[in-house]
């Protein structure tokens, strides 16, 4: 626990600038703890949300909301860390540990847990509470512009650009260029199916398997199905799940 909070406080002094021993770029314990705080962190962000009655209509305690959130942070964790390693290694900055990218990723995810008091406050400052990219809110069943990013994610996107960039090229020696260029890329990957097509994702599920799941008045063919979010769950469990392969396999290749 000890080593946890510390990893915490390093990685909050690193964001303002201030003398660190970098304990962030570290797993301060067994992968699977690891996992399960990420899972509770997500748990706690929906709880906190749908008390300040942030983004109403989606953070509830409903089982769909309740999977997703909860196997969000994993995802955050898990699949992009290994996306950005995976990049470095390519571009030839093989010094660089998987370790200190999980680690980093997964101090990361503590974000969440102010994202809902920063959604509150945007709320009563007269902020939106989400935001449409184009001139037209589009919703369909594949595809939706309006990206659901509260003020508190857009805050929370923000720190995390800046932390990972100042991390990488000040902390592990990549250069500007190929600090950007993964950041901006596994930013890219992480955005699209998450904000603008977790629609297609809930679609696709509730259309295989929602005759399996539920009753047929509550079928996606009956009711909007980017209300039912288990596909968009099921979509960051297979890639967290992706991301927590290529951890193990680069921890068994450092072994050998």
């Amino acid at each position: 626990m000890k080593g946890l909070l510390g990893g915490y406080a390093s990685l909050i002094r690193e964001m303002f600038g201030l003398p660190n021993d970098a304990s962030f770029l570290s797993l301060p314990a067994r992968l699977a703890v690891l996992i399960a705080i990420c899972g509770i962190i997500g748990l706690l962000r929906n709880a906190l949300s749908a008390g300040l009655n942030v983004l109403p209509g989606f953070y509830s305690f409903h089982p769909d909301i309740l999977w997703t959130m909860f196997i969000f942070p994993m995802h955050l964790f898990l699949f992009p860390a290994a996306l950005l390693h995976w990049q470095l290694h390519l571009l030839g900055f093989r010094h660089v540990d998987a370790v200190s990218i999980f680690g980093l990723s997964f101090h990361l995810q503590i974000v969440h847990l102010i994202i809902p008091f920063l959604d509150w406050l945007g709320y009563h400052l007269g902020m939106p509470w989400s935001y449409v990219i184009g001139p037209q809110v589009v919703r369909t069943r594949w595809y939706t512009n309006d990206i659901y990013m509260t003020p508190g994610i857009i805050i929370g996107w923000w720190i995390t650009a800046y932390i990972v960039v100042k991390v990488l090229r000040r902390r592990l020696g990549i250069r500007w260029w190929a600090a950007i260029l993964t950041s901006l890329t596994t930013f890219l990957v992480v955005l699209i199916p998450t904000y603008f097509l977790f629609t297609a994702l809930n679609t696709m599920f509730n259309s295989t398997f929602g005759l399996l799941l539920w009753y047929p008045q509550d079928y996606p063919y009956n009711s909007p199905s980017w209300f039912l979010h288990w596909g968009n769950g099921m979509y960051f469990a297979l890639t967290g799940l992706l991301g927590l392969v290529y951890h193990l396999k680069r921890q068994s290749s450092v072994c050998i």
